[in-house]
């Protein structure tokens, strides 16, 4: 993508809900006592993913909640899905304050070889009745940044639902399509981003820090709730999975005080906090369970 495709005014306009969710908040997240902020010892895109993915079911068992639980925070409850978005936000910001910087262009221009790329596979696999050429008509390789993620949202939805026919197909692979999530996710984080004040390493990891806070503790205690209501089905652990499971093996450099338990802690470390960056392989096929947040 050239240098200029999208507009200032364009520019300044883009926001997504993750950016939304963390703004209204941060009330919350100011209010939180030291002592009661926790470390993200968690990969946090994987860990939002996953409470995203369970929110529909959680949601639905929220008449159970109310009518057996009567002293659950229901409050708290109802704000989960907006807890994990503020999440991703932090998260973005802790990734720009403390990764090498690199312009929206740059990132935009990557993207769109990735995009045109995986376009091409797609119309070939259509031609070949192998993907359904209406679907592709929601690509519309339009000039702009969101709509840049956008077509990369329509193309893996499109090839995520056939996946299991086209697979031994293409020359498309998991791997591909996770790195396509993951920029465009960071394309539309750096739009977001780029016109806040700047803020430094140290707070962004305390805001990271604030959010994760919300963010964990809300889901504990949806999954407790649902843990006691499923007792008789065995199928809590389907229902509110946990975040905890595939947390990213410590590196060499890791204070050895950080946390092994995979269960947040207290305290923080600078050497604690992990950039969150990684793919979202929740799915059973490896590939994103959610497209990027574009609204």
């Amino acid at each position: 993508m050239a240098d200029g495709v999208s507009s200032v005014d364009e520019q300044a306009q883009i926001r997504i809900p993750a950016e939304d969710a963390f703004r209204a908040l941060l009330p919350e997240m100011d209010a939180l006592a030291e002592a009661e902020l926790m470390i993200p010892t968690v990969d946090i895109m994987s860990a939002v993913s996953v409470v995203l993915g369970a929110w529909p079911r959680l949601l639905a068992l929220r008449p159970e909640i109310e009518r057996h639980l009567p002293l659950f925070n229901l409050a708290r409850f109802d704000q989960l899905e907006q807890y994990a978005k503020a999440l991703h936000h932090a998260n973005a910001l802790f990734r720009m304050a403390t990764t090498p910087k690199h312009t929206l262009a740059d990132r935009a221009s990557e993207l769109t070889v990735i995009r045109d790329r995986l376009l091409t596979d797609a119309q070939s696999l259509a031609n070949y009745g192998l993907l359904d050429p209406e679907s592709l008509k929601q690509c519309k390789t339009a000039p702009g940044y969101k709509a840049l993620a956008s077509d990369i949202a329509v193309l893996l939805t499109v090839f995520k639902e056939r996946w299991l026919s086209i697979k031994q197909r293409t020359p498309v692979t998991v791997e591909l399509l996770n790195d396509a999530n993951d920029r465009a996710e960071e394309l539309l984080e750096a739009v977001a981003v780029r016109d806040q004040a700047p803020v430094t390493a140290g707070e962004a990891s305390e805001l990271r820090r604030r959010a994760f806070t919300i963010f964990a503790r809300a889901y504990k205690d949806a999954q407790r709730a649902v843990a006691y209501l499923r007792a008789d089905f065995d199928d809590a652990e389907e229902i509110a999975p946990s975040i905890f499971t595939n947390r990213p093996k410590r590196r060499a450099d890791e204070d050895d005080d950080a946390p092994e338990s995979g269960e947040p802690s207290a305290q923080e470390s600078p050497a604690a906090a992990s950039n969150g960056k990684a793919s979202i392989n929740v799915d059973p096929n490896g590939l994103p369970i959610t497209p990027p947040l574009v609204g």
